[in-house]
């Protein structure tokens, strides 16, 4: 395999790895904000949420993701990387 083709290969799967990280860190956070509160996390849309919830709930959701999908895109990288160099 040429190496523009793995790079293409590697950059796809990291994207990949790093949505299905979001979609589940999204998922965990509303399972533990539903134990922890008793409804599910509430939405902008909510005009009956106050702010605050909904707030803490985007900060919560943003930072979560984002680390889930950083994480995830790394390490497939670098599980390409070692492959790559064998």
């Amino acid at each position: 395999m040429s190496e523009q083709r793995s790079t293409v290969l590697v950059r796809l799967v990291g994207v990949g790895a790093g949505l299905l990280a979001g979609w589940l860190a999204q998922r965990l956070l509303d399972s533990v904000w539903e134990r922890a509160s008793g409804h599910t996390p509430p939405t902008a849309d909510d005009p009956e949420a106050p702010l605050v919830e909904v707030a803490a709930a985007v900060a919560l959701t943003g930072a979560l993701v984002a680390i889930a999908r950083v994480v995830a895109s790394r390490s497939t990288t670098r599980l390409a990387a070692s492959r790559l160099a064998r």
